[in-house]
């Protein structure tokens, strides 16, 4: 894990609380078993492990401020992941998360389901290139004249 998500993970709060039952929740490793896992395009891997997500405004009636929140993998396969939230949230929401690995990957979600007070298992698929946050997109326009 890189210097910059360890800052990161210390400076984003975690609203998880994990179910009391979950006490072997990170001890889990290897590939996901169950009847589900036969179904699926491809096979999903357990990742128990801590990851930054920032949230980003989708929806014009749903404010979604930037802002960074520690969140805990579950699975993750070549198209998607599921991790745990303190915070509900909605199919088509786009985000970024910065896995243990260190590169930000934009997500859709696509599920949402209630574990237990604030805990949400969510579904994401991984939604192509991250865009540029206006920040590191430079908005004057380049003199081109010799």
């Amino acid at each position: 894990m890189s210097n910059e998500l360890e800052v990161l993970l210390a400076r984003s709060p975690c609203l998880v609380r994990l179910p009391p039952h979950w006490t072997d929740f990170f001890e889990k490793t290897g590939p996901v078993q169950g009847a589900m896992a036969d179904r699926r395009q491809f096979p999903r891997i357990n990742l128990r492990s801590r990851a930054v997500l920032l949230y980003r405004q989708t929806f014009p009636n749903l404010p979604r401020p930037a802002f960074t929140y520690t969140v805990y993998t579950k699975d993750i396969s070549r198209s998607g992941l599921a991790f745990l939230h303190g915070e509900q949230l909605y199919p088509s929401e786009q985000m970024i998360i910065i896995l243990p690995d260190g590169k930000p990957r934009k997500i859709e979600i696509v599920r949402c389901r209630r574990i237990g007070p604030s805990c949400f298992e969510i579904g994401a698929r991984f939604a192509g290139p991250v865009d540029p946050t206006p920040e590191e997109v430079d908005p004057a326009p380049k003199d081109t004249a010799p």
